[in-house]
Parts: structure tokens; sequence; C-alpha cells
């Protein structure tokens, strides 16, 4: 060890009040960056492992038809890591009097380690071995005495239709049969949580799938992971290449993706890169890069202010050891040696904190999650959270330290002996404020003046920890008020209770009248969702499309969804039928007559012919213009088939009724050039009838809204409106869901939110004023002399105070007067962003936070000032004037 080093640890073991303060200033930015850390990674963590149990662990999913021949070839595939593979359906006959076949597939153990089916076992176990099944709890309702464990022996073969085979999951039909083609006993090893509609007239079961028993004319379903999750928008297209697939009418294959997962994981794809092209896309970003900037500034800023004292206190000493031979590069080792030798200890007490106050958070949050039915918390502080943490600190302890060993290296030896004897106090200037708090007010503005560099460490600290506390809430806040304004569509706004009923089949308006009479229903609106599809050319689109590029323009943006094929344009088409209660309201209010699109003889509609200006259109301010050129009285041709894999191709005319700029409140624009028909139920209802069975059952799928009288009354509401479904409909139907539960779970959200900005704010508030009593307690011993002369001249204990007093008021309120600037940016920039008025922002203003911050800061200043004098006022005059010593 050299002599540098050796004095260095002298130094510190001498000098323990100063060792100790910057101890405790890398404690306090180790706790805090451990415990940030660990709740962001926590949090990261969290989002993915319930995306996991949702949709399941893998990239990329082969859609089209993949036979068992090509997986090898997949296998091989050099950015393919893991392949989770489903087999081919099979369909076994039951005798049951509410459904007459078990269907099932197998799947291979990667798929069971990695899908969201292993968590949906009730009772027993997942498959191991083949002819095993895990079966639907549907199958052990109608069947009470089956148990795990149990064998079964069942026909295997397939359905069949006037000669057709039927697919597996297809609605049952009143001419369909069952072809055997085997027999295979089957053993129950588990009871699912799935359920499917009434509609389909069998229970689903999964089984076990070994690779090796998989055929080379079988029909699989490929989920994959690849070698580098980012490689998954690139790899899986090329994959589907070199399987010799065909791409669709958008020059894409037939592939899903789970792109939740992958969002979560920041992988995005093509569309999602392409649509980041507005300033709002990016108001989170900016938010954590900008709590980011001023978190580190401030930890900076605390342990620099705390070296900076240590330095000033052994500036003579270096002098000393500079002019014997020390170079400029040995003193700043010296003073980075002590850095990092001061971190020893505080930095794994400082994650262990760090751990502990997370943990803290966490349960409380599960405390709370808890009591309103939400799902826990689980919290990880793994090494994603430990590394960066311990990172962090050591870096901000380096550059904390390099700034004054940098300063302290440049400076010459008499220099440095010379400063270390005394602090050169600067001629007097005389402040206006002199005149109103008298010549105390005069003292204490020129002694902060005088001592500007020692003091501009923990201005600075105290500012920027006020303006990562003020600025997250403003940015915070601005959030709010842009979801207060933005956040509740139409659609919300119109429903307390809404029930999705998926099971395909025509609803009589009996069924909705019984609805809507129901006790406690103040209003309802039914409605059914019909696709279909219309070519158009370009002299079809409106003056004001075809100013703005067409048709053309819009396919080659490649974004919606028209496409252009030998001239022409595949327009979408979105048909809603209100039911007739409803349909009557809307067209009352657009002063049309009803009758007229009852019709089914002359189908005849009600067309929506706007669309928005995307050149002209702001987040709050739409523009739109007319969408087509279109006129009363015309025809358009439209074709259930919207894409070319679609079946059927049932062609049907539809008259333009009227034309009108209002839709009804249910229905969002969101889908973009889309053709909006409006017309009443029983018109959709007949129209599918001559939809292929996929397109006839998903046309029939209603969704009902209603509003309840008393909103207290929404849960009995719901009691009702669920034993109605439940008597006409199977648990598999339908969903329910009430505005009560969702406010609840939103409202959970948000105390949880408030629950960690408390936290963070807690500790930077913290940071900021640990940092300024330790500037202000350092200053005030090295300041005895000059109290001492003060006294020496007249100047009377309570002038003293007086003067402190007023010196800790100057000093606590400059934080504010410079964060105001930067404050008001702040503002003004996530206005911006959020696309919202002050006026709207300023409900949610944290002025009560501010003002209470800035209260305890001036608080906490003055308090610390008023310590020192305590210890100042009882000292001996000339004793502290011969003490040349800090």
């Amino acid at each position: 060890m050299n002599i540098l080093q050796e004095y260095t640890l002298d130094f510190v073991r001498r000098n323990k009040r100063s060792s100790i303060a910057i101890m405790l200033a890398i404690l306090l930015t180790t706790t805090m960056m451990s415990s940030l850390c660990g709740l962001l990674y926590t949090m990261w963590s969290d989002f993915v492992r319930l995306s996991i149990e949702k949709e399941g662990n893998w990239h990329g999913e082969l859609f089209d038809t993949t036979y068992g021949s090509d997986l090898s070839l997949i296998e091989n595939f050099s950015s393919v890591d893991d392949v989770m593979v489903k087999g081919q359906w099979y369909v076994g006959k039951i005798s049951n009097d509410k459904r007459d076949y078990i269907i099932y597939r197998n799947a291979t153990s990667e798929y069971w380690n990695s899908m969201p089916e292993k968590d949906t076992i009730l009772e027993g176990r997942q498959p191991k071995n083949a002819n095993e099944i895990a079966l639907s709890k549907q199958y052990f309702e109608s069947n009470p005495s089956t148990k795990i464990g149990d064998k079964i022996t069942i026909p295997i073969g397939y359905r069949t239709l006037n000669g057709n085979s039927l697919e597996p999951v297809a609605p049952k039909s009143k001419s369909e049969s069952f072809k055997k083609t085997s027999e295979i006993t089957l053993t129950i090893v588990g009871k699912m949580d799935v359920t499917t509609s009434s509609v389909v007239p069998a229970y689903t079961a999964l089984g076990y799938l070994d690779k090796k028993s998989i055929k080379p004319n079988d029909n699989i379903t490929v989920y994959l992971r690849f070698k580098n999750i980012r490689d998954t928008y690139k790899e899986l297209p090329k994959l589907a290449k070199s399987l010799g697939w065909k791409t669709n009418e958008y020059g894409k294959y037939n592939l899903k993706y789970n792109s939740n997962y992958l969002l979560k994981m920041l992988v995005f794809s093509p569309e999602q890169k392409a649509s980041m092209n507005s300033i709002e896309k990016f108001a989170t970003p900016i938010m954590y890069f900008t709590i980011a900037i001023f978190t580190v500034a401030v930890f900076v800023m605390v342990i620099y202010n705390a070296f900076s004292l240590s330095v000033n206190a052994r500036l003579t000493q270096l002098g000393i050891l500079s002019s014997i031979g020390a170079s400029p590069k040995q003193i700043r080792k010296s003073v980075l040696f002590e850095g990092f030798l001061l971190t020893i200890i505080p930095l794994p007490i400082g994650l262990f904190l760090g751990w502990l106050l997370c943990d803290r958070l966490i349960i409380y949050i599960n405390s709370i999650n808890s009591s309103t039915g939400t799902q826990s918390v689980v919290y990880t502080y793994g090494i994603p959270a430990f590394l960066p943490a311990v990172l962090l600190t050591i870096i901000t302890v380096w550059i904390s330290a390099l700034i004054p060993a940098r300063k302290v290296s440049k400076i010459s030896p008499i220099e440095a002996i010379r400063q270390g004897d005394s602090i050169k106090i600067k001629k007097s200037h005389k402040y206006s404020l002199g005149k109103i708090f008298g010549i105390e007010g005069e003292l204490a503005m020129n002694a902060l003046h005088a001592r500007k560099k020692s003091y501009r460490t923990a201005t600075i600290s105290l500012t920027l920890s006020f303006l990562l506390l003020t600025g997250f809430l403003h940015i915070i806040a601005n959030q709010e008020g842009a979801e207060d304004v933005y956040g509740s569509d139409a659609y919300e706004k119109q429903r307390d209770i809404s029930i999705h009923l998926a099971n395909g089949e025509s609803v009589e308006p009996a069924f909705i009248e019984k609805l809507s009479k129901t006790e406690g229903v103040k209003s309802s609106l039914c409605y059914l969702k019909m696709s279909a599809a219309t070519w158009l050319t370009e002299k079809d689109a409106s003056k004001e499309l075809a100013e703005n590029g067409g048709f053309k323009g819009v396919v080659s943006s490649k974004k919606y969804s028209p496409i252009e094929r030998n001239g022409k344009f595949r327009i979408y088409s979105a048909i809603i039928g209100l039911d007739d209660k409803s349909f009557t309201e809307y067209c009352r209010q657009i002063s049309v007559d009803p009758k007229i699109f009852y019709n089914t003889e002359n189908l005849t509609s009600i067309v929506y012919n706007k669309e928005e200006d995307i050149n002209r259109s702001t987040r709050r301010d739409k523009v739109y213009i007319d969408y087509l050129n279109l006129s009363i009285g015309d025809n358009l041709k439209l074709n259930e088939r919207i894409y070319d894999e679609g079946k059927g191709d049932y062609t049907f005319n539809m008259k333009v009724g009227a034309i009108t700029n209002k839709l009804p409140q249910i229905i969002n624009t969101n889908s973009r050039y889309t053709l909006i028909q409006i017309v009443p139920m029983s018109i959709v209802q007949e129209i599918s009838k001559n939809y292929n069975e996929e397109g006839r059952l998903r046309s029939n799928n209603m969704m009902g809204l209603f509003k309840v009288d008393n909103r207290e009354d929404i849960p009995k509401v719901k009691e009702k409106l669920e034993s109605i479904y439940n008597k006409a409909y199977g648990s598999g139907d339908y969903s329910i869901e009430d505005v009560v539960e969702n406010e609840e779970k939103d409202a959970s959200g948000r105390k949880t939110m408030n629950l960690i900005v408390s936290f963070i704010t807690g500790l930077l508030a913290m940071i900021g004023l640990s940092n300024v009593l330790a500037t202000v307690s350092g200053n005030l011993r090295s300041r005895r002399q000059e109290f001492a002369m003060l006294r020496s001249v007249g100047l009377s204990p309570d002038g003293i105070k007086k003067m402190l007093a007023l010196e800790g008021l100057f000093l606590g309120i400059t934080p504010l007067l410079l964060s105001i600037p930067v404050q008001i940016a702040i503002v003004y920039i996530f206005l911006r962003i959020n696309e919202i008025h002050f006026i709207e922002y300023l409900p949610f203003a944290p002025l009560s936070t501010i003002i209470g911050f800035t209260v305890l800061i001036l608080f906490i200043v003055i308090s610390s000032y008023m310590i020192g004098y305590k210890q100042l006022k009882n000292e001996n005059i000339v004793e502290s004037i011969k003490n040349e010593t800090i």
C-alpha cells in the first residue's frame, strides 16, 4: 500500500464525522437505487408473468396449414429455440343428454409446460402419457358420477353433413351424423376450468402428444420461441417462406404473434414501429427518461456535496502532499480511493434496506389487492434488480468523487494551503432585503453570497430534488387530466352492465324485451355486428378523399384494411343491427322513417359516410370528411368474404336509405376507412342465414348494454339479468360485467399507483432534505470564528439567531424560485404531449403537495440553522477565534 493510500485510511479514521456523512449519503443513495430497481423490476416481471399465465410463453404461431412432415424443418430452423405442438383434432361419440361428443387434441410436454392450459387444471394433473386427457369441467357437471382416474371407451371418427365432413368445433346440425373409424380408451387425469358455447355439441379436452407419434400427413399447430426474441417479427415470416407458404392479399403470411407478451419484452411489430410518429406515443418513455435524469443528478449532488466538505477539510494537507512530490493524478486517486473505501460498508446495507422497503411496499399493495379481489403482485428481487442498483451506486459515487478530485488536483500547492487555512470572505454587497429585515437580513444575504460556492451544491441538490418530486407529480397530474378528458368514450357512458352473448343463434325479440323490462333496468340497447366487403373504384371516393390521395393513397400507406386489385379497391363494411326499440330511437334522432329499413326483399341501410382526415385531425379536434361518393338510392354490392382466406361467397345488395354524420353512441370509429351501415337487428339475422356457418355464428353474437335506475342497485340487477340468461343459455354462452366491479378494479390500480408514487416521492424528499442538513451543519461548523467575531463586535445572540433564521429562509426559498421556470416548462411540454388545456390539468395539479413540501423544506432548513445556533451560542468567543480547525 503506497503512502497516499495510508494517508487516506488515516484521514478516514481520524475524521469520523465527515466519513460518516459521506457514508450516510452513499447509504441513502444505495437504498434509493435498490428500492427503485427492485420496484421497477417487480412491476415489469409481474406484467410478464401475468401475460404468460393468460396467453402462454411463446413468440409466434404458424397459423396456416402445417403438416407433421414440416416438423423436422421447423425444429432445425437456425433461429428457432423451442417448438410447442398441438396435434390434430379427434372426435369421440358419447351418450349424453346435453352434448354428443368429446373433442380433444393432444399436446407435447413443451406445450403443456409453456401454455396457460396447465394453470386451468382444477383437479388431478396434466396428461403425461398417451391416451390420458384433462377434460372440461362442463363434462363433470353433466356427469356428476365421473371421477378423476376413470377410464372411458368411446368410438373415434368424424362428423358428417350431407356427405361432407364437418369441423370438430362446428355448430350442431339436426341432419348431421357420425362416422366411426376406430375406438379408444381414455383415462381422465384432470378437470380443466374451460367452457365452450352450447352451440358446439361437444365437451373439450386436451391430452398428451409424443412427437414420435406424429405422422407426416397429420395437421398440427405449431408455437415457437426464438433464440433471440427480438428477431420474432423477422424470423417467423422467413420460416413460413421456407415451408413454401403463399402470402395473402396484404403480402403477409398467415401467422400469429404473442403480441402482448412481445410488447412487454419491448419487441415491437413493424406496424407498431410505423405508428410511433406522434409525440404522445412517447409520453411514458419521456416521463421515465426525465425522472431518470433528475434522479441521477440528485444522487451525484448528494454524494458530491459530502465529498466536497471532506476535500475542503483536508485541502491544506493535500497541498502539503502536492508540494513534496504528489502528482495531480495521485491526489485524484486519493480522493477516489476515499470514495470507494467509504462505499464498502453502506453498499450492502443499502441494498438490504432497499429490498426491505420494496418488500414491505409490495406486502401492503397485496393487502389492498386482496380486499378488492385483484391478483396479488409477486415480489421479485433478483440479479436484474441487484446488479443495476450496485452499478448505478458505484457509478454515482465515482462521478461524485471525481468532480472534487479533479478540482483539487488542479490547484497549486500554495493555493491549496492558503484556501485550507481559512475561507476568504468576499466584499459585502448591499441587498434590498436588508431594508426589509434590517442588518440581520443584510448579513444573512452577504453570508450566502460570500459562501455561494459552498452553498451551491446544497442549493442545486435541493433544487434537483424538488424538481424531481414536483416534475414527477406534474407528469402524473397531466396523465390523469388526459385520462379524464379522453378516457371515457361513448360506449362506456352507455352502460352500467354489459353482457356478451356468444352462442351464435338468433335471439328472439321476446327475449330482448324481457331483458329491457327487468326490474331496475332504466334503458337497454342490444346489437349485432356483421362483416361484409364491397369492391369500389376511385370514382366512388368522395371529392375530399380524392384530394387526399383517394383509395390508392389509403392502400399505399399499408396501415388500413382496403386493398387494390385490378383497378378496384376492397372496402371493409361493418353492418350494425340494433334492436327494434333502439333502432327506432336512432331513426328519430336523425329524422328518418324506420319502416323502410325492415324490408327483407329490398335491403336498405343508414350509411355513416364520414372519415377522419388524418392530415388535419388532432387527438382533441377531429376533422372529418366524406368517405364515399354516395347518394340516397345508390346500391352497394356486398360480399360475405372480407379476406381471401375467408369461407363463403354470398353476395347481396344494400340500398342507401339515408346518409348521416351521426352514429349510435355504442359505435366507435377506431377502425379506419370502414364503411359503417346501421340496420335493424332482424335484417342482420336474415342476411346471416345465407352466410357460411362461421360467419353466421359470428354475426349472431349479441352485445347487451344496460343502464340501471339507481347505481346502488347494479349488483341486484346484474343478478336478475344473469338469471334470465342462465335459464335460456349455458354457462359458456355468455360473459357479464358491470361498471361497479370495473371501477373497483380501477380504484385499486390507482391506489396502488398512488402508493408507489408516494413511496418514490418520499424517498426523494428525504434525499434532498438530508443533503441540506449535512451541508448546513458542515458550513456552520466552519464558520465558528465568523460568529465569534460578530459577537465580539456587539451583535447580540438574538441578532445572530435572527440572522441565521433569515439565512435559512433565503436558502430554503431559493430552490422553489429556481425550479419555477423548469416546472412551467415541464407542465407546458406534457400539456402538449397529452393534448389537454391548462384548465383541464388544474384540478389534478399537485398544488397542496408542492406547498406542503415547500413548507417542509423551509421548516427543516431553518431548523437545521437553529440547531447549529444552539451549539454556537454556548461557545467561548476567545477560544472560537483562536481555534483554526474545522
